[in-house]
């Protein structure tokens, strides 16, 4: 006999659920579930799977699915500037779907998942016995992804320190209209901006930027600075995308380590 899926009435997702991905070099096996409330959804992250119970009505996946990817992309975000060799990511696993007015006497199946076990030696180096937290206020606009892109390409060896600190000063000054204008646009001090141009410009060894560092080889407190550095400032811009107007304290050299 052949199958169809019957139509539903008034379809509602009511659950969205992925599965947390992360570097092999760390597991979350010994982690404390937790959980998550706003307006949006209640989330409970455990096991290795992150369930969003929808709180307000979408008829479709891809509804759903659109109103929470801001907040995960956040939180992505957020667990990298904490620690990025962890690589913290949300897969798309199913959604499931309930008919708030079904038809008497028909039953919906919907969201059939097929889990595959994949074969092969996992090295795990690090337990963690707690998931990053979510809820940070920040929010991603083409800067912040162009800035995270270069931060995460360093991180996973692709890029160069000096490359993706010099990167960073010139994504923010694009952003700002100016070097002069950073300050107001997003408070961040012009020294610490000035710092990163000259340690990404004048040292480096065999990282070095332009010719002239390449006799200079970066100390590791110098390396330090300008990773925290790159952290510090896409935190800052990332928050100031999610919310302009709001007042925070400048941001100096005093927030980052002494060289």
């Amino acid at each position: 006999m052949g199958r169809h899926r019957m139509s539903m009435n008034d379809p509602h997702v009511a659950r969205l659920r992925y599965r947390i991905e992360h570097s092999d070099s760390v597991d979350f096996n010994k982690a404390e579930p937790l959980v998550h409330e706003t307006e949006l959804f209640e989330l409970r992250v455990e096991a290795g799977a992150a369930c969003f119970d929808m709180k307000e009505h979408f008829a479709t996946e891809a509804e759903a699915r659109e109103a929470v990817a801001p907040f995960i992309t956040a939180w992505e975000l957020d667990a990298d500037l904490h620690d990025a060799t962890d690589r913290f990511r949300l897969e798309f696993d199913r959604a499931e779907v309930i008919d708030r007015q079904p038809t008497p006497g028909v039953i919906h199946v919907d969201g059939l998942t097929i889990a595959i076990e994949l074969g092969g030696d996992v090295k795990v180096h690090v337990g963690r016995h707690s998931y990053p937290k979510p809820g940070a206020h920040l929010s991603v606009n083409p800067t912040v992804e162009l800035m995270w892109d270069r931060y995460r390409r360093y991180v996973e060896g692709r890029t160069s320190i000096t490359d993706a600190a010099y990167f960073c000063v010139t994504a923010l000054e694009a952003a700002a209209g100016g070097r002069s204008k950073i300050p107001t646009k997003f408070g961040i001090s012009v020294e610490i901006i000035k710092q990163m141009g000259n340690l990404s410009s004048e040292k480096g060894g065999s990282e070095a930027r332009k010719a002239r560092g390449a006799g200079n080889p970066m100390s590791d407190a110098e390396r330090r600075w300008l990773t925290e550095a790159i952290k510090l400032v896409l935190r800052r811009v990332a928050q100031v995308c999610a919310n302009p107007s709001a007042v925070s304290p400048a941001l100096t050299k005093a927030d980052l380590p002494k060289l």
